[in-house]
């Protein structure tokens, strides 16, 4: 045998190999690569919530709920309820957040409502709706005012986004103040409790209680004749009187916490108001009723009203932390 043919068929067992290998190398980097391209279109579509389950996307929503404002809280009611089925919400009503619960019962009574009306007026399943108060009431852990059960028990609507108030069997609001150039009421205050300017506040009092609140409170809701303009509702407890001063029909307003002994404020905090914050300012500047209640659990709840829509606001008492909201412009 020739010395070339020797070498000749000595290496070719080492050229099968390297080809071998350079074919599993090839083969590898295409798994490599298809691997890789399979991981980022899972991350790509996890960070888009494709293959999120709608529990788990409510439940992200109902986290980032959280302190927001009132037109994020909208958004992300209206997001989780295009994806909750009548199965979801039924279960939501049982949830653990009071909010969400409450909320989430509304939404049951207003289904009954078509999303697109036919130019007349309609009204909410009264069974669902007294399910709706009844889980409030539960939740919120304090009776509902009888006029605000009128308001929302007679409530109509356009269209299921379109809600107005119905309206109470007695004004739960009287004038307490008038203008002397035209006779326009400028304060409002609930039916028995009384709001009178004197030389050295306000004095705000009920059949059994009152206090003097300091002039410069109301500095900000005087109108260019000096005088001041609005509705105003308060409310005692042993050591402590609240105080809400609102002008804007269904917009947020401040409750304010008032130390009896001290007349220090304890705490400032924002009342979430009605669907007036989504439907817009065009509605003018409608009257706002509200109530203050005293609950037990050191809760406190504020009950409000407008000719567009209702709400309800529970806070801690000490610290006037929320602990639940319910709004129909949620």
């Amino acid at each position: 045998m020739s010395l070339s043919l020797m070498i000749h068929m000595s290496i070719r067992p080492f050229i099968c190999l390297i080809l071998i290998l350079a074919l599993a190398g090839c083969t590898n980097q295409q798994t490599s690569d298809s691997t890789a391209e399979s991981t980022l279109q899972d991350v790509s579509a996890l960070a888009n919530n494709e293959h999120e389950e709608p529990s788990a996307q409510i439940e992200r929503y109902i986290h980032e709920l959280g302190d927001s404002k009132f037109l994020a809280k909208h958004d992300l009611y209206r997001k989780f309820f295009e994806i909750a089925k009548e199965d979801v919400l039924n279960t939501l009503v049982k949830h653990e957040n009071d909010s969400v619960a409450v909320q989430s019962a509304w939404e049951i009574a207003v289904r009954t409502i078509p999303v697109d009306g036919e130019n007349r007026p309609y009204k909410p399943d009264r069974e669902k709706t007294r399910l709706f108060l009844k889980t409030l009431e539960n939740r919120f852990q304090t009776q509902v005012p009888k006029w605000w059960r009128d308001v929302v028990m007679n409530c109509g609507a356009n269209s299921r986004f379109s809600i107005y108030s119905g309206d109470p069997k007695v004004d739960p609001y009287h004038t307490v103040l008038t203008d002397e150039r035209n006779g326009w009421p400028l304060i409002e205050c609930p039916a028995g409790d009384q709001f009178i300017e004197t030389s050295g506040g306000f004095q705000y009092k009920t059949a059994g209680d009152e206090i003097l609140l300091p002039k410069s409170m109301f500095d900000s809701h005087r109108t260019n004749s000096g005088k001041i303009s609005g509705h105003v509702t308060g409310a005692f407890s042993d050591s402590s009187f609240y105080v809400a001063f609102h002008r804007n029909g269904g917009r947020p307003f401040d409750l304010t916490c008032i130390d009896r002994m001290t007349g220090d404020i304890k705490w400032v905090s924002t009342v979430c108001g009605s669907s007036g914050n989504t439907i817009g300012s065009y509605l003018g500047d409608p009257t706002t009723w509200a109530t203050i209640e005293i609950g037990d659990n050191n809760r406190l709840v504020i009950y409000g009203a407008c000719p567009h829509g209702f709400f309800a606001h529970s806070f801690d008492q000490t610290d006037g932390k929320t602990l639940a909201e319910f709004s129909d412009g949620y």
